[in-house]
C-alpha cells in the first residue's frame, strides 16, 4: 500500500507538472464532469475556481454547444476527441480559438471515471491563416474578375501557381507550365515577353496571332517569385477596326461619288473643312476657293443661318431646310439642306440639294413640298444593361433612345410595361427563355438571340443581341446583363432578297430554252451551265467543269477558238456568232453563241447564250433548196419561152419544106439522082421536124404518149444503140435488175432519151478519165417507186457542179461537144412523169445518177395527128369535095392547097379571115382548114362566128396551129373538141383529118 504522503507527493508533483506547461490542462471526473484539477493557465481564462465546479455550470455556452455531449461519448466508448479550431465561449476570453484533445484517464477502483483534457489557445494562428485565407481568396476573386486567361506563374519555370475560371475553360492546369496547358506546346512561346520582364522589370505587352486568334497580350512583375500574365482575344476587335476602316473608305466613296452636295463645315461659321465635287459644281467654286473659307460668306440671308443654327442646337439635326446660298455663276439659288451636329468637334455634317427649278414650279402651282434628303450615316451598335427581374432597362446608350424614339426618362418611366409593348408577341417565350438562360449563366458564357422589337413609328425590326452576365445577387443569380444589339432587319430582307433572287435566276437558268454557261474570265473554264447547255453539249455539268470553252470545238477550231477568247476578253463580249460544239460521240451541232462579260464577288466570268440552229440550218438549206428549184424552173422556163418561140417561127417554113419534099419525091417525071437529093430534103425536114417536137416536149407544149413500159427493155434498146461506142472505149457494162420489175405507164421515146443522155455524159467523163471505165446500172423495187441508178467510176463532180447540173446550157464538155441541154431536158421529162432525179458525186469517186418513177402513174394519150393511128392508111377524097385553107403564111397555103389539089380535093385558099368569112357565106365548103393565130381576127373568134351564124359549118372547121402548148389555147381545143393538126404536118396527117371531115357527108 502507498501511503497517502507518497500520495500526496505524486499529486504535488503532477501540479507542479501541469502548471508548468503552456497548454490548459484539466481532469474532470464522473458523468457529472466535475473538475478535480485546473492547470493555472487554463484558470486564467475563467474568473472563478473550476475545481470541484461542474463543466456544465462553468461553461454554459460550450455545454449547449455539443462540447459536454462530446465529451461523455469518450467516458463511455474511450475513444478520443480531438478539437481542432474550437471556438469555444470562455468567460474572458469569448473569441478564443482552441485546439487540443480529450483522453479516458485510466480507472481507478473504487473511482469513477476521469477525463484528461489538454488545450492550446491557437486564436492568434488562426486569424493568421484567416487573413491569409482572405488574400488567396481576393487574390483568386482579381483574377476571377478579369474576362480574359489570367495566370500567375514562376519565373523561368513558367509553371502555373494561380489562375481564373477563363484559364480554366482554355484548358490550363496549375502546376504546369503556360505553354504546355495552353498553348499546348513543348517550348515557351516564341513571342513570350516574360523573360524581358524579369530582367527590365518593366511591364511588357504585344498583339501575338496564332491560329487564326489575335491576343493583346500582358506580362506583369507581382513579387520576386511571380509574374502575372493575361491575355484578351481582340480578334473581333480588330475585324469590327477593319470593318471601321472599310466603312470609313465606303462612307468616303460615297461622300465623294454622291449626286448630292455634301459638305463638312465648323458649327461656328468660321470655316469650311470638306466638300465633295458635286457640292463645288452646285456653287462653281474651286476645291481652293472653297476649303477654309468662313461658311457664313456663302449664305445669301444671315438670318436663315441663324435660324438653321438654333434649330442645330436644340434638336441635334436639320433636316430639309431651305436656304438660299450665293453661287459664283448663277447668283442667288434655293438649296434644300440637311445637317447633324457632332457634339465632340463641334462640325456640321450636311447635304445640299439645288431646288431653284422646283422652287419655281411650287410658285407656279402655289403648292409646297418638302423634299428631303437624310445624310446617311453609321448606326453605332446598341449598347444596354437590362435588369431581367424587372424585365427592363436599367441604362441604354443615345443609339438605343434613337431606335427606339424615347428618351431615357421616357424608358425608366415606362418601365416593364415598354418592353413588354414593343416586344414581338411571338418572340416572348424565346426572350423569356432567354433571360432564364442567362440568369443561370457562367460569367465566362456569352448568349446570342434573336428577336423582333417595334420602333416607335411601329415597325417591326429584327434585332440580334449579344449578352453576358453583369451583375449577380448574394447568393449567385444573374440579374442584370451586359449587352451589345446590332439591327440585321436591312441585312435579312437583303439575304431574303438575295435568296429569292437567286431561286428565281435558278429556275430561268435551270428551264431556259437556250443554252447558259459561265466560264471564268481568266482560264475559260466552265464554271456552270444549264440543262439545255447540258443537252447540246452531250456532257453532264460535272463533265464540263472541268474542261475549258474551246475544248467542246471541233479539234480543227480549238486553236482558233483560244485565239477568239483573248481577243474578246480585250474587246468585250455582246457580239454573236456561229460556231459548232462536237458531242462524245463525234457529231457536230451548230450554235449561235452570244457571250458578255458579267462580275461577281469581284470576280469577271463570260457570261454564254448558245442556241441550238439545227432546225435553223435545216431551213436554210431547204429554202436554199427551194431557191434552186425556182431558179431551176425559172430558167426552164425562159428556156421553154424561147424554144416555143423558135419552134413556131421554124413550124410555118418548115410545113413547105416537108410538104413539097414529099410531093416532089412522089413525081415519077425526076431524075433519079434529082429525087435522090429531094428524099435528103425531106429526111433533113422530117428530122428538124422530130428536132422541134423535142423542143417542144421540153417546153411542155406537147404531152407525151405514155403506154405500159418494161423499163429495163428500154435501158436495154438504148444500150444497144451505144453497144459499139462502148465496146470502142473499153467501157463495161454491168446490169443489176431486180426480179419482177413492174411495167410502167411512160412515153417510151421520152425516156430513152433520159437514159440515153445518161449514158453518153458517162461515156464522156469516164474517156476523159482513163479511156476505160465501168458503168452500173440497177433497177429495184422501192415500194412505191422503180428506182433506177446509173454509176460510173469517172473523175466525179464538184459541189459547184452539182449545184448547177440540171440548169439549161450548162456543160462541162468542151466547146463544140455538148449543148447544156441534155440534163436539162431529161429533168424536164422526168418532171413530167411525176418523177425525181437527182445526182450523186464528189471529185475523184465517180457520179450515179438516180431516177425514180411511181408505180401506177397513168395518163391518156394526147388526140392528135396520127398519133393515135400511127399506121393509118390514106383516105381518097370524094370527087366533089371542096376545101378552103385560111392561112396568113403563104407557104403553108401553098403547100397545103398542092397535097390536096394532088389527092383530088377542089382547093382554095385566102389569106384574109374576114375576106374568108365573107366567102364562106355565099360559097359551098365541104371542109375549112383554119389556122388558129391570124392577123385582123383569129381562128378562135372566126369559129365562134361560124356557130352563131352557120353552126353546120363549124362542125367542118379543121384548125392548123404551131402553138398547141399555149394553156388558152389547149383548153378551147380540147372544150370544143374540135379537130387540129399541128405544123409542120405531113400529107398523112393532112389527108387523114381532111377524110375525117369530108367522109361525113353533108
Amino acid at each position: 500500500m502507498v501511503s497517502s504522503h507518497e500520495n500526496l507527493r505524486e499529486v504535488e508533483f503532477l501540479e507542479h507538472i501541469v502548471n508548468s506547461t503552456a497548454a490548459c490542462v484539466a481532469v474532470v471526473e464522473g458523468r457529472e464532469l466535475r473538475y478535480t484539477l485546473v492547470n493555472s493557465k487554463f484558470q486564467e481564462f475563467h474568473p472563478q475556481p473550476l475545481t470541484g465546479r461542474r463543466y456544465r455550470d462553468a461553461f454554459p455556452e460550450a455545454a449547449a454547444a455539443g462540447a459536454e455531449a462530446k465529451m461523455l461519448a469518450v467516458l463511455e466508448t474511450g475513444e478520443p476527441w480531438d478539437v481542432v479550431n474550437y471556438p469555444a465561449k470562455v468567460p474572458l476570453k469569448p473569441d478564443a480559438v482552441w485546439e487540443g484533445r480529450v483522453v479516458r484517464l485510466t480507472v481507478t477502483e473504487g473511482r469513477e471515471p476521469s477525463l484528461l483534457a489538454v488545450f492550446w489557445d491557437v486564436t492568434e494562428r488562426a486569424k493568421a491563416e484567416e487573413e491569409s485565407l482572405a488574400k488567396t481568396r481576393l487574390n483568386q476573386i482579381l483574377l476571377d474578375a478579369f474576362p480574359c486567361v489570367a495566370l500567375l506563374l514562376r519565373p523561368e519555370s513558367h509553371v502555373i501557381v494561380a489562375m481564373n475560371k477563363k484559364a480554366a475553360l482554355e484548358g490550363c492546369v496549375i502546376g504546369q507550365t503556360c505553354y504546355g496547358s495552353w498553348a499546348k506546346r513543348s517550348t515557351p512561346c516564341p513571342w513570350c515577353l516574360a523573360p524581358v520582364v524579369w530582367k527590365t522589370g518593366k511591364p511588357q505587352s504585344s498583339e501575338p496571332s496564332d491560329g487564326g486568334i489575335t491576343w493583346d497580350a500582358h506580362w506583369i512583375r507581382i513579387s520576386e517569385d511571380l509574374y502575372m500574365h493575361f491575355a484578351f482575344d481582340i480578334t473581333d476587335r480588330r475585324k469590327v477596326e477593319k470593318a471601321l476602316i472599310e466603312s470609313e473608305t465606303k462612307y468616303r466613296e460615297l461622300f465623294e461619288n454622291a449626286q448630292i452636295g455634301m459638305f463638312i463645315s465648323r458649327l461656328d461659321g468660321s470655316e469650311m473643312l470638306d466638300a465633295n465635287e458635286r457640292y463645288l459644281e452646285m456653287l462653281g467654286l474651286s476645291r481652293a476657293e472653297f476649303i477654309g473659307k468662313p461658311s457664313r460668306d456663302f449664305w445669301a440671308n444671315p438670318l436663315q443661318r441663324e435660324k438653321m443654327v438654333n434649330i442645330l442646337k436644340s434638336e441635334g439635326r436639320v433636316t430639309n431646310f431651305e436656304c438660299q446660298l450665293i453661287t459664283k455663276h448663277n447668283g442667288v439659288r434655293d438649296f434644300l439642306t440637311s445637317l447633324t451636329l457632332n457634339p465632340d468637334n463641334k462640325t456640321l455634317h450636311g447635304s445640299i440639294i439645288d431646288i431653284t427649278e422646283r422652287k419655281k414650279a411650287e410658285d407656279d402651282l402655289n403648292e409646297s413640298e418638302h423634299f428631303t434628303r437624310t445624310l446617311l450615316n453609321t448606326t453605332p451598335e446598341l449598347i444596354y444593361v437590362h435588369d431581367i427581374r424587372t424585365n427592363s432597362n436599367v441604362y441604354a446608350n443615345r443609339s438605343v433612345m434613337d431606335f427606339l424614339g424615347y428618351t431615357s426618362g421616357e424608358v425608366q418611366a415606362m418601365g416593364s410595361s415598354l418592353f413588354n409593348n414593343i416586344l414581338h408577341p411571338d418572340d416572348a417565350n424565346l426572350v423569356a427563355v432567354h433571360h432564364s438562360r442567362c440568369a443561370h449563366a457562367s460569367d465566362d458564357d456569352i448568349l446570342e438571340l434573336t428577336y423582333r422589337m417595334k420602333n416607335r413609328d411601329g415597325k417591326w425590326r429584327y434585332l440580334r443581341s449579344r449578352d453576358v452576365p453583369f451583375r449577380r445577387d448574394t447568393v449567385g443569380n444573374v440579374t442584370q446583363i451586359l449587352g451589345v444589339t446590332e439591327d440585321i432587319t436591312e441585312q435579312l430582307m437583303k439575304s431574303r432578297m438575295v435568296e429569292e433572287s437567286e431561286a428565281k435566276f435558278r429556275a430561268v437558268f435551270e428551264n431556259a430554252h437556250e443554252g447558259i454557261v459561265l466560264i471564268d474570265y481568266e482560264s475559260g473554264t466552265i464554271v456552270d451551265c444549264n440543262p439545255e447547255y447540258e443537252r447540246q453539249t452531250g456532257r453532264d455539268q460535272a463533265t464540263l467543269k472541268k474542261m475549258k470553252i474551246w475544248e467542246i470545238r471541233p479539234p480543227d477550231q480549238k486553236e482558233q477558238n483560244k485565239v477568239i477568247f483573248e481577243r474578246i476578253k480585250k474587246t468585250g463580249g455582246g457580239r454573236s456568232s456561229e460556231t459548232g460544239y462536237q458531242r462524245p460521240d463525234g457529231t457536230i451541232i451548230p450554235i449561235e453563241f452570244t457571250s458578255s462579260i458579267v462580275e461577281m464577288s469581284g470576280r469577271k466570268y463570260f457570261l454564254g447564250v448558245t442556241r441550238d440552229i439545227s432546225e435553223k440550218k435545216k431551213a436554210e438549206i431547204e429554202q436554199q433548196r427551194f431557191r434552186d428549184k425556182a431558179e431551176m424552173a425559172a430558167r426552164l422556163a425562159a428556156v421553154g419561152e424561147m424554144a416555143s418561140g423558135i419552134a413556131h417561127e421554124i413550124n410555118n417554113p418548115l410545113t413547105g419544106v416537108v410538104g413539097f419534099s414529099e410531093l416532089l419525091v412522089e413525081r415519077d417525071d425526076l431524075p433519079d439522082e434529082v429525087r435522090e437529093d429531094l428524099k435528103i430534103i425531106r429526111d433533113g425536114g422530117r428530122r428538124v421536124k422530130e428536132i422541134v417536137g423535142r423542143m417542144l416536149t421540153f417546153a411542155r407544149q406537147q404531152k407525151p404518149l405514155r403506154v405500159a413500159s418494161s423499163i429495163t427493155e428500154l435501158i436495154d434498146n438504148t444500150l444497144e444503140i451505144r453497144s459499139y461506142v462502148l465496146k470502142t472505149a473499153n467501157i463495161e457494162v454491168i446490169k443489176d435488175y431486180s426480179p419482177n420489175l413492174p411495167w410502167l405507164i411512160v412515153d417510151p421515146g421520152q425516156l430513152q432519151q433520159v437514159f440515153l443522155n445518161i449514158i453518153v455524159n458517162a461515156e464522156y467523163a469516164m474517156k476523159q478519165a482513163h479511156n476505160r471505165g465501168k458503168l452500173t446500172i440497177k433497177a429495184e423495187n422501192c415500194g412505191e417507186i422503180v428506182r433506177f441508178s446509173f454509176t460510173d467510176d469517172g473523175p466525179g463532180m464538184s459541189r459547184e457542179t452539182l449545184s448547177k447540173l440540171f440548169q439549161p446550157f450548162f456543160t462541162t464538155k468542151a466547146p463544140g461537144e455538148g449543148t447544156g441541154l441534155g440534163l436539162a431536158l431529161s429533168y424536164g421529162i422526168i418532171k413530167e412523169h411525176d418523177g425525181t432525179i437527182k445526182a450523186e458525186s464528189s471529185e475523184g469517186c465517180g457520179s450515179t445518177f438516180v431516177i425514180d418513177l411511181p408505180i401506177g402513174f397513168s395518163v391518156l394519150p394526147v388526140q392528135e395527128g396520127d398519133s393515135t393511128n400511127p399506121v393509118a392508111s390514106i383516105r381518097f377524097a370524094s370527087s366533089n369535095s371542096r376545101v378552103l385553107v385560111i392561112d396568113d403564111e403563104d407557104t403553108v397555103r401553098s403547100v397545103t392547097k398542092a397535097i390536096l389539089e394532088r389527092n383530088g380535093y377542089d382547093t382554095a385558099t385566102e389569106p384574109d379571115p374576114l375576106v374568108a368569112l365573107e366567102r364562106l357565106k355565099t360559097e359551098h365548103f365541104d371542109a375549112v382548114l383554119c389556122d388558129i393565130r391570124i392577123p385582123d381576127l383569129s381562128g378562135m373568134e372566126l369559129y365562134e362566128r361560124l356557130i352563131r351564124e352557120n353552126p353546120e359549118l363549124a362542125k367542118k372547121v379543121i384548125f392548123i396551129t404551131g402553138d398547141v402548148s399555149d394553156a388558152a389555147t389547149r383548153e378551147y381545143l380540147e372544150s370544143h373538141d374540135i379537130p387540129f393538126i399541128t405544123k409542120p404536118f405531113d400529107q398523112d396527117s393532112l389527108l387523114n383529118k381532111i377524110w375525117d371531115i369530108t367522109s361525113k357527108g353533108g
